[in-house]
């Protein structure tokens, strides 16, 4: 019996030594540990989010580090100006800017290499012409060398009214030197399609001036074979009259007096289905009269 006491004696003392209040010094030596493990986590937490930056650097891990839709100007006569900035990190990287009346975002500028800034971030612009008044939306899309693509956030622009023109077309010209072969009228060829998706696709053409001036450069391209021929029946860009899916257009230079290679990429198309487009060029001739010429009508079939 007086071992059993014993034993229910030192049992509760155990269980009063344990659940009892600690006394100052025990207090003091648990917080001054609490304190030491909340430190040493917040310094890993913080070496953990560095490793996690320096990670996205080299290998396009963090999105939001490689590519930022930038603000937005109406340059009046339905004329914008997107802006963005991006980390190409390769020359096989290229930017440009999607956008549309709509969420879908619909139309896209061409496309721009940036070259190999070092990882350092780089400003660059796209433009859309002609367009109708409203609010649209936009955002920066980049490629790295891989064939992947980041975007970036979706913001939108007022277009309305008429302020002035100002956009530089320097973007769209090629400093290369070209020969002038005393012809009249532009030299316009229709190229294959590229990096075609399952809703989208890299339009692309080439236009020698040749003598004529002020050309304005754009593409045609919808699911009608005989709309997208028949754009160039037209005299002006502004006389041809789009057709949801069946005809679109979209504009890459303005002003144009030179030699070069073209691209758009068209997004929101219908999968595995055929679509056709061609470039076309407007420009002036002597008499000042408005024309159209246009490459060959092409075709790619979504997957």
């Amino acid at each position: 019996m007086d071992k059993f006491r014993y034993f229910v004696g030192t049992a509760l003392a155990v269980v009063l030594l344990v659940t009892s209040t600690p006394t100052a010094d025990a207090y003091t030596t648990y917080n001054s540990n609490t304190r030491e493990i909340a430190e040493l986590q917040a310094t890993i937490m913080r070496l953990q989010a560095q490793l996690d930056a320096l990670r996205g650097a080299g290998n396009w891990g963090n999105e939001s580090s490689v590519i930022t839709t930038g603000s937005a100007t109406h340059k009046g006569s339905g004329d914008v100006e997107f802006r963005g900035s991006a980390r190409p990190g390769s020359t096989q990287a290229k930017v440009w800017f999607e956008f549309g009346p709509n969420r879908s975002l619909s139309y896209s500028t061409p496309k721009l290499s940036l070259g190999n800034s070092n990882n350092n971030t780089r400003n660059f612009t796209g433009y859309a012409y002609d367009l109708n008044s409203g609010t649209y939306y936009y955002r920066a899309v980049l490629e790295d060398r891989r064939g992947d693509t980041y975007e970036g956030s979706v913001q939108s622009v007022s277009v309305g009214g008429t302020s002035y023109n100002n956009y530089d077309d320097d973007w769209y010209d090629n400093d290369d030197d070209w020969n002038d072969d005393n012809e009249d009228t532009p030299d316009v060829t229709t190229d294959d399609a590229d990096d075609v998706t399952e809703s989208r696709a890299e339009l692309r053409g080439e236009v020698d001036m040749q003598d004529a001036e002020d050309g304005i450069v754009f593409f045609v391209y919808g699911e009608d074979e005989d709309q997208v021929e028949d754009a160039s029946d037209e005299d002006r860009y502004s006389d041809i009259d789009t057709d949801n899916e069946d005809l679109q257009k979209v504009k890459v230079a303005t002003n144009f007096d030179d030699e070069d290679d073209f691209y758009a990429v068209v997004t929101g198309l219908n999968d595995d289905t055929d679509h056709y487009f061609r470039i076309c060029v407007e420009y002036e001739d002597e008499d000042n009269d408005d024309r159209l010429e246009c490459g060959d009508v092409e075709s790619f079939e979504t997957d």
